[in-house]
């Protein structure tokens, strides 16, 4: 999928560009673990190849506190993904994914958290998954668990999380009918 001119994610913690084991995106997104547990696209990337529309994606420029509904990345129309912009290369990205279609292995369905760096390369982590769940085993399938696999906010789970480099705190308020309801405080 390098053609698509997309982040390859598939570094592991090995340096290796093939392992069981992906360093900064885990089971998330086809470009870094085509057998993980999510393997569709993340939303940035359906966005910047034109499969997401403009209105799909809230960009935040200033800081505040402002509040989203996302629908996973799985189902049709509503918004994909928050998108806090810290510079005209980074940005935190938020969006909600579900175990449904492509993404039916998900062990930890709920709100996503990842960094962009454009001006990083791939092998360093241009895309970061953020853990949420940090210190956990992971979840998997038959692959294995992986560490970042269950790093989602969820109404079962962790419902808050703070980036403090990013000075980002996303909070998820409610989870019903694949609709995701957050708050994001960008101090």
């Amino acid at each position: 999928m390098d053609f698509l001119s997309l982040a390859d994610g598939s570094v592991t913690r090995g340096g290796r560009l093939h392992g069981c084991l992906t360093y900064y995106t885990g089971g998330w997104s086809i470009m870094g673990n085509v057998g993980g547990v999510a393997p569709d696209f993340f939303a940035w990337d359906k966005w910047r190849l034109g499969w997401l529309a403009d209105e799909a994606i809230d960009c935040i420029l200033e800081r505040g506190t402002t509040k989203h509904t996302l629908t996973p990345v799985e189902v049709e129309g509503g918004v994909k993904a928050v998108v806090v912009a810290q510079s005209d290369t980074s940005a935190l990205v938020v969006e909600a994914r579900v175990a449904k279609d492509v993404d039916g292995n998900i062990c930890a369905p709920g709100v996503l958290l990842y960094t962009v760096d454009t001006t990083l390369a791939t092998s360093e982590g241009s895309i970061k998954v953020l853990d949420a769940t940090p210190g956990s085993n992971g979840c998997g399938d038959d692959n294995g668990a992986e560490p970042l696999n269950d790093g989602t906010l969820s109404m079962n789970g962790k419902k808050s999380f703070k980036a403090s480099d990013w000075g980002v705190k996303v909070t998820l308020i409610d989870d019903k009918n694949d609709q995701f309801s957050i708050e994001v405080q960008y101090s």
